[in-house]
Formats: structure tokens, C-alpha cells, sequence
């Protein structure tokens, strides 16, 4: 078994906690996260609750944007809540997008094949 690697760039949606990589960009709500992945990035780390900065939304939002809209990072989408039952759905809602069942899937379908099979 192998791990990936940590990217050393990643747009990071949290509320309360700071990125453990220093070069990953923190942003802290919804409107922040769409405006930079809508720039186009690599790599996301998602949180789901963001109760202290944005109350209105949460990660689940973040994953139902990416999926409306077909704006996924290139490489990698990562969830870092604690919250066992929403990273689920979170995750669901990922693996249930156009990533996997699309025309055209993304480069990151494949991978997420891949993985699951082994």
C-alpha cells in the first residue's frame, strides 16, 4: 500500500483550524472557496461544518457547487472533517458526481477506480 503525496498547494476550507502545510491558501467560506476554484486549482481539502465563519453554508455546500458547476481540482479533493457522518455523505455526493459518471469522467475517476479496487 502507498500514500499520495501531500501537495504542496491546495485551497483549504476550514473555519477554526490553519492548514499544517503553510503554503496551502485557507479560505473560510463558501464565497471564498467558489471564487478561488473557480480560478482553477489541484487540490482541495474540505471541512464540513463552518459554523464559526459562515454558518449558513458548509462543505457539503462546497461539494454540491463543484458538482452544479463541473468545477473540480485537477488532482485531488481531500476531507478533513471530523464529522464521520457528513465526510460520508460528502463523499458519496463525490463519488456520485460527473467525476465518475460523466460523458467525458475527469482525470481523478480513473484514479478513484483504481483505488476502490484494490
Amino acid at each position: 500500500m502507498s500514500f499520495a503525496d501531500i501537495p504542496e498547494h491546495a485551497v483549504y476550507l476550514e473555519d477554526r483550524r490553519a492548514p499544517f502545510i503553510e503554503s496551502w491558501e485557507w479560505v473560510t467560506t463558501l464565497d471564498e472557496f467558489i471564487t478561488r476554484v473557480a480560478q482553477g486549482v489541484e487540490h482541495v481539502s474540505l471541512d464540513y461544518s463552518l459554523e464559526a465563519t459562515d454558518a449558513a453554508h458548509n462543505g457539503m455546500d462546497a461539494v454540491q457547487w463543484m458538482a452544479e458547476t463541473d468545477n473540480w481540482p485537477s488532482k485531488t479533493i481531500q476531507l478533513h472533517t471530523g464529522d464521520s457522518i457528513h465526510s460520508k455523505e460528502m463523499g458519496k455526493a463525490i463519488m456520485s458526481s460527473s467525476l465518475f459518471t460523466g460523458p467525458e469522467e475527469h482525470p481523478l475517476g480513473d484514479l478513484y477506480r483504481r483505488i476502490s479496487s484494490l
